[in-house]
């Protein structure tokens, strides 16, 4: 059985303990967040030191003194099995980028540590429909198994955020110069719809949109 442990104090970092349920003892750890750790050092202890505890610890005394300590503990899906990851992962990077990606052992062993699935891949391999903006440009265009462990938490904000245009709020000729022509109607329109009024050159091209007045 894996569980879940949270703590008020640190919002949406979390600790997962797989334990056997034949032995009832933890089989190992994985920790998401510095301060999740932090708060649970002292109560798992060698749990910590490794991922992999280095004698048996039993879950039912834990479990009380997590709760003493304030945590939530909640049941969680299963963790996806580390091969499985890895495939996972090449399927949607050839189905969004159109190419193989190559999974070393340094990869495989990232990838065995992210509790990753395929929504969340799927939504981080996606530059098509990938918000644009100062946080996604972090790995839009340039996806990798590093790349996703380094802004593990950069993503899931991003992901979870409410669903914003694909549309920069402001007018870049130089960005307009990178669309298709429906996509710069789009993006036109866009701009229109936050009040702007395009600004016409000369010879009666667009050149920028400004606030109406």
């Amino acid at each position: 059985m894996i569980y879940e442990v949270r703590h008020s104090e640190h919002g949406t970092e979390r600790a997962r303990l797989l334990v056997d349920d034949g032995t009832g003892t933890i089989r190992s750890v994985y920790l998401d967040g510095r301060s999740i750790a932090a708060r649970l050092a002292p109560i798992l202890g060698s749990c910590i030191a490794g991922l992999q505890p280095r004698a048996a610890i039993h879950w039912e005394p834990l479990r009380v003194e997590l709760l003493d300590a304030g945590c939530v503990i909640t049941e969680a899906e299963p963790v996806m099995a580390a091969n499985s990851k890895v495939a996972l992962w090449c399927r949607l990077y050839e189905e969004h980028k159109g190419l193989k990606y190559r999974v070393n052992s340094k990869d495989a062993g990232m990838l065995s540590k992210l509790p990753v699935n395929e929504d969340l891949l799927a939504w981080y391999l996606n530059d098509k429909d990938m918000p644009q903006n100062a946080t996604t440009w972090l790995w839009r265009g340039k996806q990798s198994v590093a790349n996703l462990a380094r802004y593990w938490n950069e993503v899931r904000a991003a992901m979870a955020a409410p669903a914003a245009s694909r549309w920069p709020d402001h007018y870049s000729k130089e960005y307009e110069r990178k669309l298709s022509g429906e996509d710069i109607t789009a993006y036109r329109r866009h701009l229109r719809s936050l009040g702007l009024t395009a600004v016409v050159g000369r010879d009666g091209a667009i050149i920028d949109f400004k606030p109406a007045h």
